[in-house]
């Protein structure tokens, strides 16, 4: 783990806190924002394989879901 100043441990502590995510994981972001800039933050995008649900089905959820649970009982 790289060292950080007081002010760099505050930072990060703040930033978990604000993000309500571990400080393990404000540090890792840190430091691969220092080893490789903005860059090394994007999204990668969803992890696991593709969804197999149909477009189809997608259409029909979705507007099943517009209607509310009142409809559905």
């Amino acid at each position: 783990m790289p060292s950080y100043s007081r002010k760099g441990w505050r930072r990060c502590r703040s930033v978990a806190r604000r993000l309500r995510v571990s400080r393990k994981s404000a540090y890792a972001w840190h430091a691969r924002w220092r080893e490789a800039g903005g860059e090394a933050l994007r999204s990668k995008g969803p992890s696991g394989p593709p969804s197999r649900m149909k477009p189809d089905w997608r259409e029909w959820l979705a507007a099943e879901l517009e209607k509310g649970p009142a409809s559905h009982g």
